[in-house]
C-alpha cells in the first residue's frame, strides 16, 4: 500500500518567488520553474489574493503525533506478528502513543483485526498429495463418480479453550488464508460425541453415532449395514 506522506508547506522564500513571478507568468509555468505542484500553486495564489498576505493561518486540530517512519514500522510489525494483542504491539513498537492512535494509524493502511479462520492444519505435503489426486481424477465422468462413496465424520465437542483468535491483516483472501492467520483445528480434544454420515450418487446413508474412533473396519461395517456399499458397487 502506498505511504501517505505529509504535505510540505511552502517556505517564505518560495512564496516570495511565486508572488513576484505571478505578475508575468501563469501558475503552470511558475510551478514548473520552481518545481512546485500546480495544485499547491493555485491554493497559495487564491489565499494570497483573498487575504493579501503570505502568512499561513493556524491549522485546526492537534499536530500528528507519529512520523511516516513510525507508521511504517508499526504496520510492518503488525503484519509480521499478526496475533499480537494491541497492548503488546504498542510495547514492541515502543512508540509513545495511545492504543487508539495505533488503531487509527493501522486503519489508514487498511489493516484491522479479523477473526482467525478455523481450518485444518495442512502442510505442503498435504497440498501436493491433494493436487496429485485431483489431477489423476480430472477426466472422470459422472458415471465414474456415481460409484464413489463420500463420507465424513464430525466431533461434537466442548473445546478446552473457547477464546476467539484475532489477527492483524488486510481484508483480502490471500492474507486471510496465510498459515500465520489460520487457527488450526485440534483433534481428539474435549470430544463428547462422534457422528458419521455418507452418500453415494443420489443415495444418502444413515447418520451414525460412534462411541469409538473411526477406523477402516468401522467404516466398512457402517457402510454394509446401511446398504450403501452394495448400492455403490452396483
Amino acid at each position: 500500500m502506498p505511504l501517505t506522506l505529509h504535505r510540505k508547506q511552502l517556505t517564505d522564500f518560495q512564496k516570495g518567488e511565486i508572488v513576484a513571478l505571478s505578475a508575468a507568468k501563469n501558475p503552470s509555468n511558475i510551478g514548473h520553474e520552481l518545481n512546485v505542484p500546480r495544485k499547491t500553486m493555485d491554493n497559495f495564489l487564491r489565499r494570497y489574493q483573498k487575504r493579501s498576505s503570505m502568512e499561513n493561518l493556524p491549522r485546526p486540530g492537534r499536530p500528528r503525533s507519529t512520523s511516516v517512519t513510525g507508521d511504517r514500522w508499526l504496520a510492518r510489525v503488525a503484519m509480521t506478528e499478526t496475533r499480537l494483542p494491541l497492548q503488546e504491539l504498542k510495547s514492541i513498537c515502543n512508540i509513545p502513543i495511545s492504543t487508539r492512535t495505533i488503531q487509527r494509524r493501522l486503519k489508514e493502511r487498511d489493516i484491522g483485526k479479523w477473526r482467525a479462520v478455523n481450518r485444518a492444519l495442512l502442510t505442503e505435503a498435504h497440498a501436493q498429495t491433494r493436487l496429485k489426486w485431483a489431477r489423476e481424477h480430472k477426466e472422470w465422468t459422472a458415471e465414474d463418480w456415481s460409484k464413489v462413496i463420500w463420507s465424513d465424520e464430525s466431533a461434537i465437542k466442548k473445546d478446552s479453550d473457547a477464546r476467539t483468535v484475532w489477527v492483524w491483516r488486510h481484508q483480502n483472501k490471500r492474507e486471510k488464508y496465510l498459515p500465520k492467520n489460520v487457527e488450526g483445528k485440534k483433534r481428539n480434544e474435549g470430544i463428547s460425541q462422534m457422528i458419521w454420515g455418507c452418500f453415494a450418487d443420489n443415495k444418502l446413508g444413515p447418520i451414525v453415532f460412534v462411541d469409538d474412533r473411526i477406523t477402516q473396519d468401522v467404516y466398512m461395517g457402517v457402510l454394509q449395514h446401511g446398504g450403501i456399499y452394495q448400492s455403490a458397487k452396483g
